[in-house]
């Protein structure tokens, strides 16, 4: 089932909701479920009635998808730690798709920025110059402006990797002005990196501000390391290096905190 950069003939409310959500997650128990699309019952009779009727399984508790899907093959990526394959994959997750439930519209968005941060990291398995010309190569043709920004995001950060401080900055420029286009608030990891790229670039003060505001936009571990690490670099302070050492070790980053182990 294609859900990256597609989006598939669904039923209607709520079993729309749970095809989606259950494409992606596989398996979860209906506990899970209910927190996403509260009215489960509604949502199953729906799905019976329905194709996808046939590749649901409910026994007890847990409720299984049991067809392949590109969202789970790019989870199943990012696990292996297989930048490209994941990269191939990656695009927007359902696009165009309006749910009248606030839960499902929340969690989809949060899962959307869960991909994106995923990837981001993920780039770190590769060599800043090899990620760079890659990202340069995948901005000619990109899939659509979810993959365009990640692709800007990831330039952004090997630049960042190789010092080249002024080409951040302005590759996070194009960024954030292709968040406008799609009249999305500005990402939290979009704030975080523009924040170390200003203070890579000398504008501490700018830097702390950009910081601040990532860090009270997000509660992901890896995006506050990289805010808190930003805050170090335009302050010097120390207790901000601390605070992006913690926020790494949570969000288990393995590259990122080997980088941030070596800095003093």
């Amino acid at each position: 089932m294609k859900l990256l950069g597609t989006l598939p003939p669904l039923p209607p409310s709520p079993g729309g909701e749970l095809v989606l959500f259950l494409a992606v997650q596989g398996e979860t128990s209906r506990t899970v479920v209910r927190r996403v699309v509260p009215e489960l019952a509604r949502a199953l009779e729906v799905l019976q009635e329905s194709p996808y009727g046939e590749v649901l399984e409910a026994r007890g508790e847990r409720i299984a998808w049991t067809a392949p899907s590109d969202a789970r093959a790019f989870w199943e990526a990012v696990r292996r730690g297989e930048f490209d394959t994941a990269w191939a994959l990656y695009a927007e997750l359902a696009p165009g798709y309006m749910s009248p439930l606030p839960t499902f519209g929340a969690w989809l968005e949060e899962e959307r920025g869960r991909m994106q941060r995923a990837v981001v990291q993920l780039a770190w398995s590769h060599p800043a110059e090899a990620v760079r010309a890659r990202m340069a190569e995948a901005l000619q043709a990109p899939r659509d402006r979810t993959q365009a920004l990640a692709a800007l995001l990831i330039q952004a950060d090997a630049h960042l990797r190789l010092g080249e401080a002024r080409a951040a900055v302005h590759t996070l420029a194009r960024a954030l002005g292709l968040q406008e286009l799609t009249a999305r608030a500005f990402s939290a990891l979009s704030l975080a990196l523009l924040a170390e790229a200003q203070a890579a670039w000398g504008h501490a003060r700018k830097a702390r501000e950009t910081a601040e505001k990532a860090l009270a936009r997000t509660q992901d571990p890896y995006t506050r390391s990289r805010a808190y690490h930003a805050l170090y670099r335009a302050t010097g302070d120390a207790a901000h290096l601390e605070a992006a050492r913690a926020e790494a070790a949570r969000a288990s980053d393995d590259p990122w905190r080997g980088f941030l182990a070596g800095v003093r």
